[in-house]
This record gives C-alpha cells, sequence and structure tokens, in this order.
C-alpha cells in the first residue's frame, strides 16, 4: 500500500528538477540484430517510460521493454562524459519492468537497451534521450578534497544533511544525497521534513527515520524513485500521521533503526518514569534532590505489521540515578511529550541514546547511550551484560558489569553511531564532550576533540582493549560535539567516518561573531598511522550552514530490481 506523505509538493516544483525530457519515438523500436546462422533475434516491440523522473528523487525513471521472445536485458548509459554498461538481472523473460537509477544531473544520458535471448542473438533498441536538469539552488555546496578510488571501498557515499537558519535546523528540509568517488551526485531524495539516518535494505529500497514538527517520530521506506513503499509511525505522532502510515505503540522512535535476521524491525524508543530524590545538579553533588519526570530509552523490536514483540529498557538495565553531563537537561524531549499530551514536558534526557547496533553472534543489542558516556550490550532479558564506560559513579550490581581497561585506552565521551564489526570488535564515532563525568571539572569545548576508536571486548573476563583510534593522540584533532558516525567497510577494512558536526565562528558584515556550520566525510585505512582516502567537505555560509548525521558506504543498485 503506498503512502501518501506530505512532501510539500508545491516547493518542490519550484525548487526540484524539471521532468525529464524524453525522446522516444518510432525509431526506438528499430533493433540491430547480432544473429547466429538461421536464427532470428529478439523482436523489441514495446520501449516506454512509464515513470518519468520525480521531484522527490529526480535522477532516475521507470521504464517498460518487452520482446517478442524471453530475453534478458542489458543497459548502456551515456552522459557525454562517460559511458556505463550494466547488466540486468539476468532472468529471461518477455516483459521487463526497469527502474533506471544514478543518472546525473545536468547532462543528457543516451539509454540504449540490449536484449539477449537464450540462444545468445541480440537486439540494440535506438537510444532513449533523458534530460535531467542541473541540480536545484538551494542544494548543499559539495566538494570532494581527497579521492583515492583504487584503494576505497567500493560503492556510493550516502548521507544525510541537515540545513542550519538563524532559527536553528530547518524543520521542513529533508535531503539524502549519494556521491560518486569523485563528489559527483549519482541519486538524491528530497522531503518536507527533517531526515536523519538512512540504511538499504535487502530489496534495494531505503529506510530513513525523520523528525516531524520536531518530534522523534517516523520511519520510512522509499524505492530509489522517490516512492513510498510504506512507514511507521509512533504514539507521539498519531494525530498528523501520514496517511497509510502503520502505528507502533510507543511513545517515540528516535535517532536510529535496524532491520533484524528475522525481518522484524528495531528501533530506539522512550519512556517517562518519576523518581523521587533526585539529582539536581550536574556540578555540585550536596545540591538539594527533588522529585523529577526522567526519560529513558528503551529498544523496540516489532514486526512490519507494526505489532510490538519486544521491548527493553535502558532503566532497568542501568542506575537510573546515575548521571552524566547533560542527563539533566530539559530541551530534548518537550515537543515529543506534549504530542502524547503531558502538559509539563520539562523532562530529563537522562541517557539520550543515539545508535542502535544489532550482534547476530549472541542475539543483543549494543546502545550507545551518550549522556551516560557509555556503550551498553543489552540481552533480551533485558539485563546488561557488559557496560563501556568510565568507572565513575557508578554502584552496585551495576559496577559488576563494567569493563576493566587493558593497556593504554582512552574512554569514549558523548558517542555516537555504535557499531559491531565484522571482528566482534565495537567501533563508535567518541564526539568527546566534556571527556569527564560529574563531579569532575568538565574540558571546555575549545579543548575537546573528537575520534574514531575501536574497542576489543573480552566479554568473559570482562575486560576492554583499545585497538585503534584516528587520529592518533600525537595527530591533528578535529571536534564535532554532535552528530556524527564511523562505520567499518567490509571489503576493505577502512573506516568511513561521518565528522558531522563541525563548527566555526567568523564575523558577519555587521562585525558581529556568528557561528557557521559545517560536516565532513572520510575514508580512512586503519593503519597506524592512518591514511585519508577520501574527504568531502560540505560547506557553505548560506543560511548559516550545513551538518550531517551519518554516512554509509552504499552498494547503490543502479537498476533496482
Amino acid at each position: 500500500m503506498e503512502i501518501s506523505l506530505d512532501t510539500r509538493r508545491d516547493v518542490l516544483a519550484a525548487t526540484a528538477v524539471r521532468r525529464a525530457v524524453l525522446a522516444l519515438g518510432m525509431a526506438a523500436l528499430a533493433a540491430t540484430a547480432w544473429a547466429q546462422p538461421d536464427r532470428r533475434a529478439p523482436a523489441i516491440e514495446r520501449l516506454e517510460i512509464v515513470e518519468p523522473p520525480r521531484p522527490e528523487a529526480p535522477l532516475g525513471a521507470r521504464i517498460a521493454i518487452s520482446t517478442d521472445e524471453p530475453a534478458r536485458l542489458a543497459v548502456e548509459i551515456a552522459d557525454g562524459a562517460r559511458v556505463e554498461r550494466r547488466d540486468l538481472d539476468g532472468r529471461y523473460r518477455t516483459a521487463h519492468l526497469v527502474p533506471l537509477t544514478g543518472l546525473r544531473p545536468g547532462r543528457t544520458h543516451a539509454v540504449t537497451f540490449i536484449a539477449t535471448d537464450a540462444a545468445g542473438n541480440r537486439a540494440e533498441a535506438a537510444p532513449l534521450t533523458i534530460e535531467t536538469e542541473p541540480l536545484p539552488d538551494d542544494f548543499p555546496p559539495l566538494e570532494v578534497t581527497v579521492s583515492r578510488p583504487d584503494r576505497m571501498e567500493p560503492g556510493a557515499t550516502l548521507f544525510n544533511v541537515y540545513r542550519w537558519g538563524e532559527a536553528g535546523r530547518d524543520p521542513v528540509f529533508g535531503l539524502l544525497v549519494a556521491v560518486d568517488a569523485r563528489g559527483d551526485v549519482v541519486w538524491y531524495y528530497r522531503a518536507g521534513h527533517v531526515i536523519a539516518n538512512a540504511v538499504p535494505l535487502a530489496s534495494g529500497n531505503l529506510l530513513y527515520m525523520a523528525n516531524v514538527d520536531r518530534i522523534w517520530a517516523l520511519l520510512v521506506e522509499i524505492d530509489l524513485l522517490g516512492n513510498v513503499v510504506r512507514g511507521w509511525h509512533p504514539r507521539a505522532l498519531a494525530a498528523r500521521a501520514p496517511a497509510g502510515s502503520i502505528l507502533v505503540d510507543t511513545d517515540s522512535l528516535h535517532h536510529d533503526m535496524l532491520v533484524l535476521p528475522s525481518g522484524n524491525l528495531a528501533a530506539l524508543g522512550s519512556e517517562v518514569r518519576t523518581f523521587h530524590d533526585y539529582p539536581t545538579s550536574e556540578e555540585d553533588p550536596a545540591a538539594p534532590r527533588a522529585t523529577q519526570d526522567v526519560v529513558g530509552d528503551l529498544v523496540v523490536e516489532f514486526t512490519p505489521d507494526g505489532t510490538v514483540v519486544g521491548q527493553w529498557s535502558l532503566l532497568d538495565a542501568l542506575d537510573p540515578y546515575r548521571i552524566g553531563y547533560d542527563s539533566l537537561g530539559t530541551s530534548f524531549w518537550g515537543d515529543t511529550y506534549r504530542a502524547v499530551g503531558r502538559s509539563d514536558a520539562r523532562l530529563a534526557d537522562w541517557t539520550h541514546a543515539n545508535a542502535l547496533a544489532y550482534d547476530a553472534s549472541d542475539d543483543t543489542f549494543v546502545i550507545s547511550a551518550r549522556h551516560q558516556d557509555a556503550l551498553v550490550k543489552l540481552d533480551r532479558g533485558g539485563s546488561a551484560r557488559w557496560i563501556l564506560a568510565p568507572h565513575a559513579g557508578w554502584s552496585d550490581p551495576w559496577r559488576g558489569r563494567l569493563l576493566s581497561p587493558r593497556g593504554d585506552l582512552e574512554w569514549s565521551y558523548h558517542g555516537h553511531g555504535v557499531e559491531v564489526t565484522p571482528d566482534g570488535t565495537i567501533l563508535v564515532f567518541d564526539n568527546g564532550n566534556h571527556r569527564a563525568t560529574p563531579f569532575d571539572e568538565p574540558l571546555p569545548a575549545e579543548a575537546s576533540y573528537s575520534r574514531a576508536v575501536e574497542f576489543d571486548v573480552d566479554e568473559a573476563a570482562l575486560t576492554v582493549r583499545q585497538r585503534w583510534a584516528y587520529p592518533r593522540s600525537d595527530g591533528e584533532r578535529f571536534y564535532s560535539s554532535f552528530l556524527s558516525d564511523a562505520d567499518w567497510l567490509p571489503d576493505t577494512g577502512n573506516v568511513l567516518i561521518t565528522d558531522g558536526g563541525r563548527t566555526r565562528t567568523v564575523d558577519t558584515a555587521e562585525g558581529e561573531p556568528e557561528v557557521r556550520r559545517w560536516a565532513r566525510i572520510l575514508e580512512v585505512t586503519r593503519g597506524d598511522p592512518a591514511e585519508t582516502l577520501f574527504e568531502l567537505v560540505i560547506d557553505g555560509d548560506t543560511p548559516t550552514g550545513w551538518h550531517v548525521y551519518r554516512a554509509e558506504r552504499w552498494r547503490m543498485p543502479l537498476v533496482q530490481r
């Protein structure tokens, strides 16, 4: 069932790519044949673009082809700068429906289909012409400063973009982008809501998480032509959910999601509990205590029809009275919980979980709990198998689950994007905020620094060692105070790093200082020191800049099955 999402088509019509020019005449049905003796090449009886490029995803089209006998197809695309040949799915059929993606903006593409029958006879159709317009004026500026394709992980780089204005993050600007190794845009998708992370699905579709009206609320599956396949929403969005979206019976869906081997989905959710005699200060341990409503994070597993089949709470797995820096902040959850009917939405953001990984080796989850400076392995009984975190502030029984360091190790602080690698190690982006826990003195922002770091956990011994980090402690430092990601790349063993929350201060024309926002995505080797193989910079002063939550290296299906 197709979901009709509010993508603000009136806005998109003014900025998105115009419909492709589709030059297809009777000549397109003519064929040049290469036939074996006494054999006839297949006749191409129909060649038609049945779904022209959509404004949401204008670099693709759906094409229908039929032949008079079963044939398999290949396609050749020439755009004036390069020629690409792609084999399709290899099946012999008479009717083919081809979602063709990976066109380039601002180019004229000659698209030629070649049909081959089981005897090896070939027929080539006259080319289709598909002309695409340049990228829209409000597209973020992209610059590749380093590219070593011969040593990079294959595939396109897929990432979201947040646009920032004077009032903060633009709530109606949603963008996913894919670029090749040279930084050329090969696909993009726009929506009228903020898009966070996106993950490729086995079907070739994408699943992304959206923030709607500042509510953490929506999961959306799209195909690469921009069609919404299905979506899911929590209670916080029930009053304004898109038509056809599926309710998941939890307060919110936020920050991260994944598809489990069973086909079920898992995402981070949230709940609120009231605690008495709760800390009121992150700086003064002697400050008076009070009653406090606290948001705790959940792992929520649900079937594709929205039925919740499992739910595990960090408030049950961890010490709800242990706080980290920013645990007492009350600004993040207000809009979400007002949407579920709470009049007093001053809710402490206790853990602020922001990443969810699945460990298939033992059917467990690993969660990044940012405000606890902790990575937590959670089993399906709801217990913490281990806690990778600074040891300050933990009491029994949780102290017995802490991992003890082996060798030189630096803890991760306020991290993002945890991942279980194929080696069984834990990879995370260590944002590095504060580099302290209450009630120690926090490190000021100007002295803070970020890393991508890999930890090797010995679960039986409850120990951890630091296997690798970028940059090295003696390397050039950088600092992204929020967002960001680190991904293991399976073919090369390289690491894709999203350095997504960079800022700098500039003087405006009026002489007033202003924060400008930018981001970069880089691929590095896991050597010591690491070598940078790819760097993409997203930077520009209009309106006040850009940020990226996460990036993925994506084996983009240029012809989607």
